[in-house]
């Protein structure tokens, strides 16, 4: 694991924002979840979050949201774009998250 952090932190160094296509995508997806939980939101947990951009469509929709990912600079720039999101540091096995 802690070589995929390394690639992580390496290669994405940058705060990018998101092309209006991208945007749509996003938030297609977030669409498809809520229509299979019949137009209901709740909690969504991201893992593998990276810069939070499926996490900003959640919620955009009215999802309580956290993210997990093991690169600390892509939560740093998760972080600046959805601050309502609780977000993790961490792997995933052997943990619970409560939000």
């Amino acid at each position: 694991m802690e070589q995929i952090k390394i690639v992580y932190d390496d290669v994405f160094t940058y705060q990018k924002e998101f092309t209006p296509a991208e945007e749509k995508g996003y938030r297609r997806y977030v669409s498809l979840v809520e229509n299979a939980l019949d137009g209901n939101t709740g909690r969504l947990l991201d893992v593998g979050c990276a810069t939070g951009a499926i996490l900003k469509e959640a919620v955009r929709a009215g999802w309580n949201t956290c993210g997990v990912d093991l690169s600390e600079k892509l939560l740093e720039q998760a972080a600046k774009r959805v601050p309502e999101a609780k977000l993790f540091n961490c792997e995933i096995k052997g943990r619970s998250f409560s939000f």
